[in-house]
């Protein structure tokens, strides 16, 4: 009798351990849960960077002589530099010290921004590309 008491208690003390412990997740399975949330949080970042990114940018159409268009896209932060699209080309401009007005270059073309609100753009040489260029919108 006593060996099936044995026997029993046994038992009974293994179900009861059993039924007290928590089923123990994988190491993979841990890793493979946390790659998961970083992907979710880096995908929430992306959607909330591209918004920003569009929100400090600003589109400008100036309409010049000899019906030519010039398109102004202005960025607005550190650098506050642009970028001037004209006849299929695009450059990216600094801004530069002037006396008069706003002008921004780099080593081929200068956008000058009168204080007028006349603007012009010329090459490094000095060429007007498109001069008596007005603000559309």
């Amino acid at each position: 009798m006593s060996l099936k008491l044995n026997i029993s208690l046994l038992v009974s003390t293994l179900l009861l351990i059993s039924g007290c412990t928590k089923v123990a997740v994988s190491p993979v399975e841990q890793v493979q849960q946390v790659q998961q949330t970083n992907s979710d949080n880096a995908e929430q970042v992306k959607e909330i960077a591209q918004r920003s990114v569009v929100k400090n940018q600003a589109m400008n159409l100036y309409l010049c002589q000899d019906d030519k268009e010039v398109r102004i896209l202005k960025t607005k932060g550190k650098k506050n530099s642009i970028s001037v699209t004209f006849m299929d080309a695009t450059h990216t401009l600094s801004p530069t010290v002037t006396k008069n007005g706003k002008k921004y270059s780099n080593i081929r073309w200068v956008w000058w921004e009168m204080r007028s609100g006349v603007a012009e753009l010329y090459d490094n040489n000095k060429k007007v590309l498109a001069k008596e260029c007005i603000k559309q919108r």
